[in-house]
């Protein structure tokens, strides 16, 4: 499986430039790499406490379905890629939101974009008022924006946004930051980008999504931050959208540079309380919450 998934990435990138621009071995063990972090959560106009995860597992992906590929394809339609699944659940009140984005990264480039670009992102939205789902795919002719949801004023809008140069997702900052699939930029480091905000942010504020100017850098040097999981040397990458929306992610030096917290607009705050990588989907019988102690949310 892990064999069959390095040649089709050849057809994309050569084996000795993945070599060099990122360890890829580190995510053929056949897991997932599972964080999990204390959350502090904005919504309607208050901070909420809740859990957050990041799971990080590397996947065949079909380019035409824009499915994980169950089954063997041709080879140009078999991409491997890392899938992010990043999950928030936090209460309002009497009920509860469940919040999960989904982003799906190549290894390589494909269709004349840039290595690493999302192929699609998909982002799912449930709390007691309604539900909402949306969708974004890549393609040479642009990204298309697919919604289908309970909520008025959100209602269902396909369209297609242009590339941009130096564009870039919010969604994405957990690759780009981890220096996936190579590093985006240097210690010290600042450029100017088009932003395309968050499905997450989009959805919570009612807004629509389009590219907004910004600036993106890194660090020059590490500094120690001391989280629920211990203490951690960290570089500071910092996302500023349209002059007032700011991300910063606390970022491992040492490889695999895992997101060791995250601070972003209105007080959002995370911090990582517990790390793991386990073949998470065959522990789902009873017994299995077990393994949550790992990430820090059982004592």
């Amino acid at each position: 499986m892990h064999l069959k998934s390095l040649l089709f990435s050849a057809s994309l990138l050569s084996v000795a430039s993945l070599a060099s621009a990122y360890p890829n071995a580190h995510w053929e063990d056949g897991k997932a790499e599972l964080s999990g972090y204390m959350l502090t959560q904005p919504r309607y106009g208050q901070l909420r406490t809740g859990t957050a995860v990041y799971i990080f597992v590397k996947e065949d992906f079909s380019e035409k379905a824009k499915v994980k590929a169950d089954y063997v394809r041709s080879a140009t339609d078999q991409v491997p890629i890392i899938k992010l699944n990043f999950i928030k659940k936090f209460p309002t009140g009497i009920y509860d939101y469940n919040l999960m984005t989904s982003v799906f990264a190549p290894f390589g480039s494909r269709q004349g974009l840039r290595a690493g670009m999302p192929i699609k992102v998909s982002y799912a939205h449930q709390e007691w008022c309604g539900s909402l789902y949306d969708e974004l795919k890549t393609e040479s002719s642009g990204v298309q924006l697919d919604r289908h949801t309970y909520f008025d004023r959100d209602e269902l809008k396909m369209k297609t946004l242009p590339h941009q140069k130096n564009g870039i997702m919010v969604d994405e900052l957990p690759f780009l930051v981890r220096q996936f699939p190579v590093p985006y930029l240097q210690p010290g480091e600042s450029k100017e980008v088009r932003f395309l905000p968050s499905y997450e942010r989009a959805r919570l504020l009612h807004r629509p999504h389009t590219w907004m100017n910004g600036t993106f850098s890194r660090s020059k040097t590490a500094s120690t931050l001391k989280v629920p999981a211990g203490q951690f040397q960290v570089e500071i990458w910092t996302a500023k959208l349209g002059g007032n929306e700011i991300y910063r992610y606390f970022v491992e030096q040492a490889f695999p540079h895992r997101i060791i917290a995250w601070d972003g607009p209105q007080g959002e705050r995370a911090e990582l309380k517990g790390n793991t990588r386990l073949p998470y989907w065959q522990l789902n019988n009873n017994g299995g919450e077990k393994y949550l102690r790992e990430l820090g949310f059982i004592p």
